[in-house]
């Protein structure tokens, strides 16, 4: 996915409109692959390694933190329009 972007920019760099919506498609597939890993490892593990284990819980709510920083809905928006 990042080098059939980073290729896709690279073949016109001076497209900023298409780098900029291949950006953010890529950000947001990044995003949703993220918060479904989150998802399965709380149905996988269950709740004792975020109760117990410091680091894990810190690493599992800095990524949740990071997820929510993206651009969301308005990206998906402006995805939208042509």
């Amino acid at each position: 996915m990042l080098r059939r972007a980073g290729t896709d920019i690279d073949a016109d760099p001076h497209d900023a409109t298409r780098a900029r919506r291949r950006a953010l498609t890529v950000r947001h597939l990044v995003e949703r692959s993220c918060a479904l890993v989150l998802d399965r490892f709380g149905w996988i593990a269950g709740p004792r390694p975020l109760a117990t284990e410091r680091a894990t819980a810190r690493r599992f709510a800095d990524l949740q933190l990071y997820l929510r920083q993206h651009g969301g809905a308005r990206d998906l928006i402006e995805l939208g329009t042509p």
